[in-house]
């Protein structure tokens, strides 16, 4: 009984998955439609699209030297906090000085760092997001 009932869950998980994957991207998408809707200010729409696409290439930047100079034995909440403030670095140097106190100032920053820092650590849980992969063809069977 218990194993015909492991086994339905187990057949039943990949359906969930996708169910509650599709709620969800219906959620983000009305979402972002509510929130475009409010935001007239092209300024601001144009400085958060910039700022996200500049967030995400910093992120992937940061991810392939960390992976590229990995060693055994190293402390990998040390090169996780490396990789973090380059990644904050590489934003900050693509904006420069000036680039910095506008967003500040578009965005209603008070904190650059901690809105930056924010950014970052977003794209990196966005970036797992899209690597999750469950094949919706092949059922996943129990561990012997």
């Amino acid at each position: 009984m218990r194993q015909a009932l492991e086994q339905g869950v187990v057949q039943l998980l990949p359906t969930l998955v996708a169910v509650l994957g599709g709620l969800l991207c219906a959620l983000i998408g009305y979402a972002i439609t509510y929130l475009k809707s409010k935001t007239t200010n092209t300024k601001v729409l144009g400085a958060l699209d910039r700022l996200d696409q500049v967030s995400e290439d910093a992120v992937k930047d940061a991810q392939q030297r960390v992976i590229g100079s990995l060693k055994p034995g190293d402390n990998m909440n040390q090169v996780l906090a490396e990789a973090k403030t380059s990644a904050i670095d590489s934003v900050k140097s693509h904006y420069g000085e000036k680039g910095i106190e506008e967003l500040k100032k578009v965005l209603g920053w008070e904190d650059a760092d901690k809105n930056l820092s924010t950014k970052i650590e977003a794209k990196v849980h966005d970036l797992k997001l899209e690597r999750i992969n469950v094949p919706d063809s092949a059922p996943l069977k129990p561990a012997a």
